[in-house]
């Protein structure tokens, strides 16, 4: 990546003016992903650091002053993404065992971490819920659920969407089967607002439409460059 001198970046790339204290204005051809600098050279990224901003009056904002440069920890790689195989998706989401499940009642999304069991055709759940459970709510009025599983090691990410719907009674012991063998956490009896004797537990499942899985990692290095 070529650096950019960080002074501010405006939305559609051009420089911008400001109060005192915003960062305003750059001269970009060139920002890292996590909002530092690099540099041209291969092997440095360049770091602004915020806090350490002189006036510039020709933008009537602030521009970075205090630039240091670090090595690169991966010089001449760059990160790569590859498409997951079904059979990498189904391993992924039983090695992985909890993940966040995202649900909608159409104005709003609501967004919670779940512990799941996965069996090669359906995800299931274990959900505990008082009286006015907000996330009830949201799973009776969902049409697509979507539920994303990741790890960091191996960096790999899968997301599976489908209609979101009560186990049936006689199915219970596959999903309780399923559960025990990956879930993370296989049963939760904890809540902060509701007695124990109060909650409610209903096996759920997720009819996976569709499956999609991506593979992270950094290409090797390119001779001579």
């Amino acid at each position: 990546m070529v650096a950019s001198r960080e002074v501010g970046t405006a939305t559609d790339g051009s420089e911008a003016s400001g109060q005192s204290g915003e960062v305003v204005a750059s001269r970009e051809v060139g920002t890292a992903t996590d909002g530092s600098e690099a540099s041209g050279q291969s092997g440095e990224v360049v770091v602004s650091r915020p806090a350490a901003c002189a006036h510039n009056p020709a933008t009537g904002g602030v521009f970075a002053r205090d630039i240091k440069v670090y090595p690169s920890p991966h010089p001449n790689l760059s990160m790569t993404a590859d498409a997951m195989s079904r059979d990498e998706i189904d391993g992924a989401l039983r090695d992985t065992g909890a993940g966040v499940l995202s649900l909608t009642d159409g104005a709003e999304t609501y967004a919670v971490p779940e512990s799941f069991g996965y069996d090669g055709d359906a995800v299931y759940f274990q959900f505990m819920n008082g009286a006015d459970s907000d996330k009830m709510h949201f799973v009776e009025t969902t049409e697509v659920a979507t539920l994303t599983a990741f790890t960091q090691d191996p960096a790999r990410s899968v997301i599976v969407r489908g209609g979101l719907c009560p186990v049936a009674d006689a199915d219970e012991p596959i999903a309780m089967r399923a559960i025990a063998a990956n879930a993370t956490i296989p049963t939760v009896d904890v809540s902060l607002d509701t007695n124990p004797d109060e909650l409610t537990f209903a096996f759920y499942q997720l009819c996976p439409d569709e499956r999609s899985g991506r593979a992270f990692g950094v290409s090797p290095p390119v001779p001579g460059a």
